[in-house]
């Protein structure tokens, strides 16, 4: 053992549980399931990161039904042939999408038949390990980002540095906790019930930054370095505990240890936030969670597992996920919180969310 660890710094958005975690559209929408409407464009939006658009709905009573439709960035639209042109003010479409979860007049974009005829189908999700339909093949080289990282053999049984990739066992973090069902108290429910009434994620109003598909190691001997070009996350690994009058923050403060070929972090001080994007909540100041990283596949993949120990829940919550080694560079994120206001807005919503 030729040197110690003292500070991991690990970015944040690469562990929290759901408010910093990327705004999947399964926070808003039900995934798997589809309806139909027809009508015509009343306006359209072309924006990033989610374009917007709404079409007048006529029911055989005659009366009218404004709908929002949510889509992916102006940018991938407009490579598809949707233009402004094309969604002018009047045009009749047909649209097949993923309702609303709060059982608003919206839906998220699976397919769309403009007045013209053309019908553009989206194929939607949350690139998880089978991306488009493509079962994830594993990598059998990878890259490190220093020669300090590649020969290292100090305290860490394992190398982590280099790139990795979120899609490997992706789930949307949307229901994910086991077990099932959910073990809540009264406040629990209470305090979730309050959450879905206006949406009001941290995520939605990029409160948090969004995570990225993955993240970047970077080991320098002395500590490691868990980036994506987001807010840092320091993990000691001296066995410091934290101060009396550390602040509640959504990093918290995290203290890390290697226990065989795992890496073991532990993180207190953390404020109140959501657990997962259907709005179960985390009491924040009694929060503790536990995570491990195992290597897998020959070092080709990391299996991570989350255990959240919180009073608002009568038994511990456990969520999985897994990183794959990828070279490919980091996307910057892209967060627009006029999307939640303009929801608001649309849905009427707006002076009683601006009263709480």
């Amino acid at each position: 053992m030729k040197c110690k660890p003292i500070l991991m710094t690990i970015v944040l958005a690469a562990w929290l549980p759901a408010v910093l975690a990327h705004h999947s559209t399964a926070v808003d929408f039900e995934k798997g399931t589809v309806i139909a409407i027809e009508g015509a464009v009343t306006n359209a939006e072309f924006v990033n990161p989610h374009m917007r658009f709404h079409v007048d709905v006529t029911g055989d009573d005659g009366t009218v039904e404004n709908w929002q439709i949510e889509t992916r960035p102006a940018r991938d639209l407009v490579k598809r042939g949707i233009t402004p042109e094309a969604l002018a003010t009047g045009t009749l479409v047909r649209v097949e999408g993923e309702p609303s979860r709060r059982g608003q007049n919206s839906m998220w974009l699976t397919g769309l038949t403009i007045g013209d005829g053309r019908r553009i189908a989206f194929v939607d999700g949350d690139g998880g390990q089978q991306a488009g339909g493509r079962p994830l093949v594993l990598p059998t080289n990878w890259s490190t980002f220093s020669e300090v990282a590649a020969s290292y053999s100090g305290d860490s049984p394992f190398d982590i540095s280099g790139g990795w990739s979120g899609r490997y066992r992706f789930t949307v973090t949307v229901d994910d906790l086991e077990p099932k069902p959910t073990p809540a108290t009264a406040e629990a429910l209470r305090l979730r019930a309050a959450n879905q009434a206006f949406g009001t994620d941290d995520a939605l109003r990029c409160v948090g930054v969004g995570a990225p598909a993955g993240m970047e190691i970077y080991d320098q001997g002395a500590f490691y370095l868990f980036g994506n070009g987001a807010a840092l996350r320091r993990i000691y690994m001296d066995g410091r505990q934290a101060p009396d009058d550390w602040p509640l923050s959504m990093m918290g403060y995290s203290t890390g240890r290697w226990e065989g070929e795992s890496l073991v972090i532990e993180t207190t001080h953390l404020k109140p936030m959501w657990l997962d994007g259907s709005g179960w909540p985390m009491s924040g100041a009694e929060t503790r969670t536990v995570e491990t990283y195992t290597p897998s596949n020959n070092g080709a993949t990391l299996e991570r597992t989350m255990t959240i120990h919180d009073p608002l829940y009568t038994e511990p919550l456990v969520r999985t996920r897994g990183y794959v080694r990828s070279d490919q560079p980091m996307r910057e994120s892209i967060c627009d919180p006029q999307g939640f206001y303009r929801d608001l807005l649309n849905e009427g919503l707006i002076e009683g969310y601006l009263a709480l």
